[in-house]
């Protein structure tokens, strides 16, 4: 493995290096990261931690909790994964992605605590968000789990409140093959008589199982919190005693609503600036409109069945009964059973060969569709100009175009040069 740049003040050299570790080798477990970490700054005993675990939705509940916290005039540290178009994304400080500078400081402060302890790609980032929250003394420091919980690197530091979100098989050649082994893992971030709010409903056995046996004080929706879609398309929001009327919502309901329950918890009296912040909220590629020559084009990072089903819900709610997709899904994926929920409103299909190790071959793709019955499939790549050229023509300006089957689909999509100048990519 060659040397860390300590003396580069580039990002673009310390991405380049970390990628050199291989960002896709995962190797779970706390002792080695924990190692590292106890020779870096700590975070202050009054930074309240929330760490968010499920399968679907985590991306919306730390978007809401940063914005909510803002709201209530709190200072907030965010880390998720993965991003989208820039790496300084993992790492929010104050509702905005950290500046280069910053990010470099904590490289090099993690390389030089490091020592001859080996790190993951992931364990770097985690170990930053750590560095620079530290450095910051935030009220409220949000964690999302990237992989399970139980040895997810940001298990590390003992929550004091976790929100989890919905849990569905992804994941399974690392969490188990069955839903109980998933949640497992995923309720593993859960701390002794600590918090702990449930954003999703027919939550497995194995979450109020662990909530007992870890005597948490327990927060579930459809008991303590609810949201609800009103006739006009608001959404109506429950805590206790109180309703609030929220508006439309372009980010998943439940997480939302999991985030305000979980705000409430420390700071009960600013709930109506928190829930206020609400219905403004909007993240890249999550059901992200754009119109590109004239063309509706939905952006969505969707990636597992379960995603993929709220999405098509969401679409026919909005009126898409029939859309052309733009796709590209990576192999450890159950693409069949993705293909199988979006065929219903699939008119064309549009394969995409995007440029990562993991990322299904078109050519499969196209083989499995056929096999199924689809005729209106066609193959093509980043330098296909023709076939971009028909995507975005006139004839079929008036049928939407989505965009989805992951994080790499939507942001080599999104990066293309006859898209990215049409579209704020902010």
């Amino acid at each position: 493995m060659t040397k860390a740049p300590l003396d580069s003040e580039k990002l673009a050299d310390w991405l380049n290096w970390l990628e050199s570790l291989d960002p896709s080798k995962i190797e779970l477990g706390l002792d080695r990261i924990r190692r590292v970490y106890q020779r870096l700054p700590q975070l202050s005993d009054s930074t309240k931690v929330i760490t968010v675990a499920g399968t679907n939705g985590k991306g919306s509940c730390v978007t809401a909790l940063q914005a909510g916290a803002l709201a209530a005039s709190k200072s907030v540290v965010a880390f998720s994964s993965p991003h989208l178009l820039r790496y300084n994304e993992r790492i929010q400080l104050q509702g905005c992605a950290v500046a280069d500078e910053l990010l470099v400081e904590a490289f090099r402060e993690t390389a030089l605590a490091q020592q001859d302890t080996f790190i993951t790609y992931f364990e770097y980032a985690t170990l930053a968000a750590l560095y620079i929250a530290a450095k910051n003394t935030p009220d409220l420091l949000v964690l999302e789990v990237g992989l399970g919980g139980r040895l997810d690197s940001v298990n590390l530091i003992d929550a004091d409140l976790v929100v989890l979100t919905k849990i569905g098989m992804d994941h399974t050649e690392w969490l188990g093959k069955d839903i109980d082994s998933i949640a497992y893992e995923k309720c593993g971030v859960i701390k002794e008589g600590k918090h702990l709010v449930v954003a999703a409903r027919d939550m497995p056995k194995v979450v109020n199982t662990s909530a007992i046996e870890k005597s948490v004080k327990l927060f579930s929706l459809g008991t303590d919190f609810d949201i609800s879609l009103q006739a006009e398309g608001g959404f109506c929001l429950d805590i206790g005693s109180q309703s609030f009327d929220i508006g439309p919502l372009t980010l998943h309901e439940w997480s939302i609503a999991g985030a305000c329950m979980a705000l409430k918890v420390f700071w009960p009296e600013s709930i109506e600036e928190i829930i206020n912040a609400m219905g403004s909220l909007s993240m890249l590629g999550r059901y992200q409109k754009k119109s590109i020559n004239g063309r509706p084009v939905i952006f969505d990072v969707a990636h597992n069945a379960m995603a993929i089903e709220h999405l098509v819900h969401r679409l026919k709610t909005d009126g898409m009964a029939s859309v052309d997709i733009l796709f590209a899904i990576m192999s450890d994926k159950d693409y069949e059973s993705v293909v199988e929920v979006l065929s219903p409103v699939a008119r064309k299909w549009y394969l995409l060969n995007i440029d990562q190790p993991r990322a299904l071959s078109s050519d499969i793709l196209s083989k499995a569709l056929c096999k199924s019955g689809v005729e209106d499939c066609y193959e093509l790549n980043s330098a296909n100009s023709d076939i971009l050229d028909e995507i975005f023509s006139e004839e079929n300006s008036s049928i939407p175009l989505l965009v989805t089957g992951s994080f790499y689909t939507v942001s080599a999509v999104m990066q293309l040069p006859k898209i990215s100048g049409q579209i704020n990519l902010n």
